[in-house]
């Protein structure tokens, strides 16, 4: 656990960049444990801004990490609505892939029935 609101935004900072970058140099993947890792850093993350004073008043280097997190937050944003799409699209991978099992389910017991 981190020390300081420092720290943690390092942490934060470093792991956040790590998953923009897998989530842009893989299209077409979004592993799960991925987003549940983002969610918990920002999660993270967000809980140690909070501690911190709101009058500009933070020191030099947590007023750059803070920065940084502002940007990464930015990046993030950006990337969300293509990797809704690319979810999306899993889904309806998915479904489809159920339909056709159940088509073949329904073949085979026709068969099966079948004199």
């Amino acid at each position: 656990m981190p020390a300081s609101a420092l720290e943690a935004l390092q942490l934060a900072n470093r792991s956040i960049g790590k998953r923009l970058t897998q989530l842009r140099s893989s299209p077409g993947v979004v592993h799960p444990d991925w987003l549940a890792d983002l969610r918990v850093d920002l999660t993270e993350a967000g809980g140690w801004l909070k501690q911190l004073p709101v009058d500009g008043s933070a020191s030099p280097p947590l007023a750059a990490e803070g920065s940084q997190y502002r940007s990464l937050l930015e990046q993030l944003a950006q990337i969300l609505p293509s990797i809704q799409v690319r979810l999306l699209a899993e889904k309806a991978r998915m479904q489809a892939m159920g339909e056709r099992y159940e088509a073949v389910q329904a073949w085979a017991r026709a068969q099966q029935s079948a004199p």
